[in-house]
């Protein structure tokens, strides 16, 4: 029997993505943080990083309640992209 995918519950690209992105900062590793910022090309993370948090927070959801795009190339750069910025803070 298939395991029932969480609902997401945020209204917005914009809050699902911040959600996501603080979650990824506040479980990374000391060693990975500091990887993550010492190399800043978030291309490079394509097949790694973001590879990450399409299956565990993308492809692992349902979207079928939410009204924003949910292509997860996109959402993952962009959740990246967050999650380095809170990294910067």
């Amino acid at each position: 029997m298939p395991k029932e995918r969480e609902k997401v519950k945020c209204k917005t690209e914009l809050e699902f993505i911040t959600e996501v992105a603080d979650d990824c900062v506040a479980n990374l590793k000391d060693k990975d943080r500091e990887h993550l910022i010492h190399n800043p090309y978030a291309i490079d993370y394509h097949f790694s990083y973001c590879l990450y948090i399409r299956n565990h927070y993308i492809h692992n959801r349902d979207f079928s309640d939410v009204d924003f795009g949910t292509e997860p190339d996109d959402l993952s750069s962009e959740i990246d992209g967050k999650a380095r910025y809170f990294l910067f803070q």
